[in-house]
């Protein structure tokens, strides 16, 4: 085997000899000297449910910072429009962008999680349902606006089977995907 890698080598490239993998031991705990028994060892368990990395903590503070935010103008614009006449609530649409914003920042937060077969699925069903929300809300609104401009209404029970549609279409799409090549974790 040696012999092969001679041959990969130049005079630009030294290609190393192999050598043994070197594998690490399992976090281990020891108990004290003082404890008056031999020094016994425990492999420690992979508890954290986050992953190791440096990005997890930043992207939990702004995930987290962007979702109390989204809520607090939830709460807002439910009480500005609880005041005002019936017929000046146009609130579907408004709503539904809001819950697509707070979907894609509950879906980047959820790439924080160690990777599991749950997560998996959950990023990969959410990121296309939630970006899917918000683009399909800026289209019916762009549709109720030139319906209008037009000169025709559209009602909003038309604008939310415009919306589940677009949505539903999306959702059948990552049903299937989850169907077809199932989330797995690969190391």
């Amino acid at each position: 085997m040696g012999g092969v890698l001679d041959e990969m080598s130049t005079e630009f490239f030294l290609v190393p000899a192999r050598s043994r993998p070197v594998t690490p031991p399992p976090a281990l705990i020891t108990a004290p000297p003082d404890s008056g028994g031999p020094d016994s060892a425990v492999p420690l368990a992979e508890s954290s449910l986050l992953r190791p990395d440096m990005w997890v903590l930043p992207l939990l503070v702004f995930s987290t910072i962007t979702m109390v935010l989204i809520a607090l103008f939830e709460v807002f614009v439910v009480l500005k429009t609880y005041r005002t006449r019936p017929s000046r609530r146009h609130l579907f649409l408004g709503q539904m962008l809001l819950l697509g914003l707070f979907l894609c920042t509950a879906v980047s937060a959820l790439l924080a999680a160690q990777p599991t077969v749950v997560t998996c699925a959950a990023v990969r069903l959410g990121a296309g349902l939630a970006y899917t929300i918000v683009f399909s809300t800026l289209l019916v609104k762009c549709v109720f606006l030139i319906s209008l401009n037009g000169g025709v209404y559209l009602p909003a029970p038309y604008q939310a089977l415009l919306l589940f549609f677009a949505v539903l279409i999306q959702l059948a799409i990552g049903i299937q995907w989850l169907i077809n090549s199932p989330p797995k974790i690969i190391q």
